[in-house]
């Protein structure tokens, strides 16, 4: 008998990412991988194409290792909670991101990895200790904030190893990518950036009615859109799933990010999560 090759016979198909979604992350690592690397294709400004390349296929690589640990680690977590977690590219970023990199010369890198979709698996989750028979908003920011709170582990990997004496451009890469990918990840505005991008092209498609202030097919133009193509990024899901768990992870974010440029990676961690514990207990009394 002759053994078909199954569907599923692709590598992380246990780990339940589909094809589509290895696509996504393929496409995203390409893409944040040049711009990472777009100054690094010679010494001191010039050109040198087997640096360049050697640069390029070295970030893209940490680019697509740290993607595959946000996700593993998002997944892994997500069956604990009873739900899956389907990765989401945004293909309009991946224009904005390499328009960004020549335009700031590669200074700054539009590090948003895409979206999440996250769904319970369960059709009861009775017996867990929570309110909700269904996967709740908090729950939800949690697995997505694992994602984040890896990169900032990883950033600090990276800097752990140069306290070590491991000094390269990889080390430093990966702690400029994770870095960039946490405070990205964490702000939750980026809906602003398609949103726009929506309204100019319904201003040009429509000016009588935007002219007129009406709430013509304009603004049934931008709804559709904001609706139906522009993903919910994961900033924006942590704040509306809970605003305590946002505003201490924007906090502990911010300064480890922050931090680990100066000081010891372990001593890092422990201060930005006591000055964001400190800072979410402020909110919490007096908003």
């Amino acid at each position: 008998m002759v053994k078909t090759k199954q569907s599923a016979d692709y590598p992380l198909a246990k780990e339940g990412f589909t094809p589509k979604e290895i696509y996504g992350l393929a496409i995203t690592s390409l893409v944040l991988g040049f711009a990472f690397s777009f100054n690094d294709w010679g010494p001191g400004g010039t050109f040198e194409l087997s640096t360049g390349l050697q640069s390029l296929i070295i970030t893209i690589a940490l680019v697509g290792l740290t993607l595959l640990t946000r996700e593993l680690v998002r997944r892994r977590y997500a069956k604990t909670e009873d739900a899956t977690v389907e990765y989401s590219a945004w293909p309009s970023g991946w224009f904005y991101t390499i328009l960004l990199a020549f335009l700031t010369n590669g200074y700054f890198v539009l590090a948003i990895p895409g979206s999440v979709d996250i769904k319970s698996t369960a059709f009861s989750r009775a017996g867990r200790k929570t309110r909700l028979a269904h996967l709740g908003p908090d729950e939800i920011a949690l697995i997505i904030l694992t994602g984040i709170f890896a990169n900032v582990l990883l950033a600090a990997f990276a800097k752990l190893l140069v306290a070590f004496g491991y000094t390269s451009y990889i080390t430093t890469q990966l702690f400029r990518i994770n870095a960039w990918m946490a405070l990205f990840s964490i702000l939750p505005l980026f809906k602003f950036i398609p949103l726009t991008q929506a309204y100019i092209q319904g201003l040009f498609t429509h000016p009588a009615s935007a002219k007129a202030g009406e709430r013509g097919e304009l603004e049934t133009q931008i709804a559709h859109i904001a609706t139906k193509r522009i993903p919910n990024f994961e900033g924006e899901l942590v704040l509306f799933g809970s605003r305590a768990y946002w505003i201490f992870s924007f906090a502990f974010v911010v300064f480890a990010i922050t931090t680990l440029i100066f000081i010891h990676p372990l001593a890092s961690i422990v201060l930005s999560a006591i000055l964001a514990t400190a800072i979410l207990v402020y909110f919490q009394k007096y908003f």
